[in-house]
């Protein structure tokens, strides 16, 4: 798959919980075009989750968990995220900076419970 491609489904995804988020009911039009699009760009599987104020308001697997002995994906799988939960991370972020509930110069280390502070280099160094 090359990186066109995934960013193409994941695009998909973001309009996908962009939908459920505003309250219309599309959801089988939705899944649809995913799983078209999973063919299209030969994705094994995929699991969306949509959650509005603290609850799932949508949860649905598609495609397979292991191609060898065809076992389907299912809501309860558990998935390696890697370096993709940076971006998921980043809109998080950015999202409680528009909501007023963070700001970009809080102290990380007072955000986050760990053993060890965190510091920014930025703010040792002299202009």
């Amino acid at each position: 798959m090359t990186k066109h491609s995934l960013y193409k489904l994941l695009l998909t995804a973001f309009l996908f919980i962009a939908v459920c988020r505003q309250g219309y009911s599309q959801p089988a039009k939705a899944e649809t075009e995913i799983k078209e699009m999973m063919k299209e760009l030969d994705v094994v599987g995929l699991s969306v989750v949509v959650v509005k104020k603290g609850k799932i308001i949508y949860n649905n697997s598609f495609g397979l968990k292991d191609i060898a002995t065809n076992t389907p994906l299912t809501n309860d799988d558990i998935f390696r995220i890697a370096s993709i939960s940076k971006s998921f991370s980043a809109t998080s972020i950015m999202q409680l900076v528009e909501a007023g509930k963070l700001s970009l110069d809080d102290d990380f280390s007072k955000l986050v419970a760990l053993p060890y502070a965190i510091q920014n280099s930025r703010k040792q160094l002299s202009p």
